[in-house]
């Protein structure tokens, strides 16, 4: 599946709270998180909120409730799953699966959660594009914020489960 092309506002707001939010999770010691994307078609059942209240709402939730694709979807958009902690259990799968079945450490879903975030991150924003040509009108967020690299040397392949 193509990336969901979205304007460069909510695209850079996306990133930081994505990023915001697995280094919270990873600062707790929480793994095996997943992002809820559900795709719906931009219906004009559903009324196009007033900009002075659109203004006043999270990037997440400025269209309908959502957030617009330049073809005309609307997406809502979370973090599901963040309850399960790096505890002695996931330890031990983790020693069992790299010492005595030796998996590459990086291949498994049972990771440190501070490796844990930062494929997530990655895994999770290859799914979004921003492209100049679409800059959504009903955009009302803030200035640009600073784009996060991930260090090139991980090892994050598409087959593996964020």
């Amino acid at each position: 599946k193509d990336p969901y092309d979205v304007d460069y506002k909510f695209f850079s707001s996306l990133q930081e709270q994505i990023w915001t939010d697995a280094l919270f999770f990873s600062s707790i010691g929480i793994l095996d998180y997943s992002l809820l994307i559900i795709e719906c078609n931009d219906s004009t059942e559903i009324p196009d909120l007033d900009p002075n209240l659109a203004s006043k709402l999270p990037f997440y939730q400025q269209h309908k409730g959502g957030v617009l694709t330049s073809d005309e979807k609307i997406l809502y958009i979370g973090i599901i799953d963040i309850l399960q902690g790096y505890d002695l259990p996931k330890v031990s799968e983790h020693l069992a699966k790299t010492k005595f079945l030796r998996n590459d450490p990086r291949e498994i879903s049972c990771v440190e959660p501070d490796y844990f975030a930062r494929r997530f991150c990655h895994r999770i924003l290859r799914h979004f594009s921003c492209s100049s040509s679409f800059s959504s009108s009903k955009s009302f967020l803030s200035p640009k914020v600073e784009l996060r690299p991930v260090n090139s040397s991980d090892n994050f392949d598409d087959d593996l489960n964020a």
